[in-house]
């Protein structure tokens, strides 16, 4: 292969880069969620085990597919996106509630944190413990053959105006 054809050849990508970026894995969790929920309103009359288990399920996989990179996002994100989820489901799944509007939203929110926290402490726990592992794996150093062959090359002696050569760097006296 000539030189013109490895220069102009795009870089590979690397680890860091693949894969889903953050704002896709909260894509992701808040669409499939949201679809899985509204499905279950639709089909039973009231959000169920269908929205949870859509949550738990994108959650740890949100985290197994991110970036390196974004892995915080994918750790931090499924709480917020699950509060957000329940308030938007609120307004969807109103079957059996009676009283003012804000009182129907309080209790919804509420039953939904009562009755829900397993989803939520499951799914918060699934990708919590899948970005750990993902980010201690990154920081393990391993030595590998690719990267003991793109280390850096030692610079050469070079010579002193006496004439001398003296190594590149300073040796350590006895």
């Amino acid at each position: 292969m000539s030189t013109a054809a490895e220069v102009n050849r795009p870089p590979r990508p690397s680890r860091a880069r693949v894969g889903v970026t953050g704002r896709g894995i909260v894509v992701l969790i808040f669409v499939t969620t949201a679809i899985a929920g509204a499905a279950a309103v639709m089909a039973g009359g009231h959000r169920g085990h269908v929205f949870g288990v859509a949550f738990v399920v994108t959650a740890a996989l949100g985290a197994a597919l991110v970036r390196r990179k974004d892995v915080a996002t994918a750790m931090i994100a499924p709480p917020l996106l699950y509060c957000l989820l329940v308030a938007l489901m609120s307004f969807i799944d109103t079957k059996d509630q009676t009283g003012g509007f804000l009182t129907r939203k309080a209790v919804y929110i509420a039953d939904a944190f009562i009755t829900g926290a397993p989803a939520i402490w499951t799914g918060t726990a699934l990708a919590i413990g899948i970005g750990w592992y993902r980010r201690r794996s990154a920081a393990s150093p391993t030595a590998s053959p690719a990267a003991s062959s793109t280390a850096a090359p030692t610079a050469p002696p070079t010579a002193s105006p006496a004439g001398q050569i003296e190594p590149a760097s300073p040796q350590p006296t006895p």
